[in-house]
């Protein structure tokens, strides 16, 4: 069995080399790891801000159509819906005709239903 003696050279040059790898790993895979990261958090940040925003609007209040109580308004209950949708601050579906002088009437829907009879 034959044996190479150590010498104090070869085992600078063994650490020489651990350091070389140690470095090339830092040099490679630090900033990969860094940039992973640091998308990563901005990610997380976007997706905050995203339910930060979402949070806020849903805790505004918010205006109430007049018309979100239409189904309560026009029920079969009541004596007259476009009167209470009226007064309600909505408008009506259809306008209502108005009976003027020698009954002629202005408008609401006129004859067959088309464009020009609706004027």
């Amino acid at each position: 069995m034959c044996s190479v003696p150590s010498t104090a050279d070869d085992s600078d040059s063994d650490w020489i080399e651990i350091c070389v790898i140690i470095g090339l790993i830092f040099v490679i895979f630090l900033p990969i790891a860094l940039t992973y990261l640091y998308r990563d958090r901005q990610r997380k940040n976007a997706i905050l801000q995203t339910q930060a925003a979402r949070d806020i609007e849903l805790s505004r209040p918010r205006k109430r159509s007049p018309m979100s109580s239409a189904p309560e308004l026009l029920s079969s209950e009541l004596e007259d819906p476009i009167a209470m949708l009226h007064e309600a601050g909505g408008r009506p579906l259809l306008p209502r005709p108005v009976e003027l002088e020698g009954g002629l009437r202005a408008g609401g829907r006129l004859g067959n239903g088309s464009a020009r009879d609706a004027y």
